[in-house]
């Protein structure tokens, strides 16, 4: 069992690190989306109200801390760095002053992701300060331990899938980048090669034509086969929606299925939703019971990492 954190202080600098029993990209969606920031964040008895909130190099998040018997804090947070699934950087001002600079890496570290929270400080007089006057180190300890608890019970996942009716799926995913970016990433074929494969399937052929009555033809070469996709397009409303029928060339699926896909846009995160209705519901549980979901986590942990680089 790796150590669960430890703490250190350095003159400038406080360095907390904790090993959370989930991937860097499940983590990584506690720190950027904000229905789940403002369950957690801030040490035991506090909780935030947000003002604004815009997740993005540059963009900042305004809100209260709030807290029964020690009232109100107000919070200003421009973020700096953003890194899909690894890296969060912003920081703390007052005003045009810069009161501190936080950074947050995620590492995968036996099974799960090494956190570390780092804050830079002034001077190692303002450092002191935050210790003696507001406790930075048992607050910050405390915060990520919320986190935990907000990962392991019922945090955010990297990919969910549910089931709607007789014969439909619907998958849906939270990419940090604007909707236009995300558009772009399911309707341009050198982008779709990149990350629409999985290990041992590499992509060998994709042609998009994106517009209603085009069509677009997939092929995965793997050591024992080839898988052929052609697909229909019937809506294309850029950068929102996009509805299209699609069948395997083996037809496992008993008839081509109707996709409509929405890309939700939200203060600096596009939420991708996939519905997805089959010809039957024997057919829908064939696909819940198959390999679709571990290839699809892995496609979309490829797409975040293309849109990070």
């Amino acid at each position: 069992m790796p150590i669960k954190h430890t703490e250190r202080v350095d003159a400038e600098t406080i360095e907390i690190t904790r090993w959370l029993d989930a991937k860097p990209s499940r983590v990584f969606a506690a720190w950027t989306r904000l229905e789940h920031l403002t369950r957690w964040f801030g040490p035991e008895g506090f909780r935030c109200e947000t003002e604004s909130f815009d997740l993005r190099a540059g963009g900042a998040w305004i809100f209260q801390m709030r807290h029964a018997e020690h009232g109100d804090f107000p919070n200003h947070i421009v973020f700096e760095e953003l890194v899909p699934p690894s890296l969060v950087a912003y920081r703390h001002v007052e005003g045009s002053e810069t009161l501190f600079r936080t950074r947050i890496s995620m590492e995968p570290e036996d099974g799960g992701t090494r956190l570390a929270m780092r804050l830079t400080f002034r001077s190692a007089e303002a450092c002191a300060e935050k210790i003696e006057q507001f406790g930075a180190v048992e607050g910050g300890v405390q915060t990520l331990a919320r986190m935990d608890r907000l990962v392991e019970e019922a945090g955010p996942t990297t990919l969910r899938i549910q089931t709607e009716g007789a014969s439909t799926l619907v998958i849906s995913r939270v990419f940090v980048g604007s909707a236009e970016r995300l558009f772009a990433a399911f309707t341009d074929g050198e982008q779709v090669a990149r990350w629409m494969q999985t290990p041992g399937n590499p992509m060998t052929r994709c042609e998009i034509d994106v517009r209603p009555g085009g069509t677009s033809r997939y092929e995965w070469s793997g050591p024992r086969q080839t898988i052929g996709l052609t697909s229909t397009f019937e809506v294309v409303d850029a950068p929102h929606r996009i509805e299209h029928t699609e069948a395997f060339d083996d037809n496992w699926t008993e008839g081509p299925a109707h996709v409509t896909t929405t890309f939700n846009e939200r203060g600096g995160t596009t939420e991708v939703r996939m519905v997805i209705r089959y010809s039957s519901a024997a057919v829908r549980d064939r696909v819940l019971d198959s390999p679709m979901k571990l290839g699809m986590d892995e496609n979309f942990d490829a797409l975040e990492r293309m849109l990070a680089g």
